[in-house]
């Protein structure tokens, strides 16, 4: 919940000129709350965010992929293991 402000400061910057897509590295978090989940979905919907698909780098073990299978967020988001393998998604038709 602290750190809600700061990302969501960083993702309106990182969305301002309206990307196709954005790469979120979730390795080092350790645990999302409902004020995160929040903030994931608002970046996607918000009508200054992004227009395309938000892609979601973590580990497949952690707290943070299960809070999000959990809450079914997942299905919304493109889920990979490294941000190599985002970035090569970002660049696939």
């Amino acid at each position: 919940m602290s750190a809600t402000p700061l990302v969501r400061d960083h993702l309106a910057e990182q969305t301002a000129t309206r990307p196709a897509y954005l790469v979120l590295d979730l390795t080092a978090v350790k645990l999302i709350a409902a004020a995160g989940i929040s903030l994931l979905i608002t970046a996607m919907r918000n009508e200054h965010g992004i227009h395309g698909r938000l892609h979601v780098v973590g580990r497949a073990e952690g707290a943070v992929l299960r809070t999000l299978r959990l809450t079914g967020v997942d299905a919304l988001l493109r889920i990979h293991a490294s941000v190599d393998a985002a970035l090569t998604a970002t660049d696939a038709p």
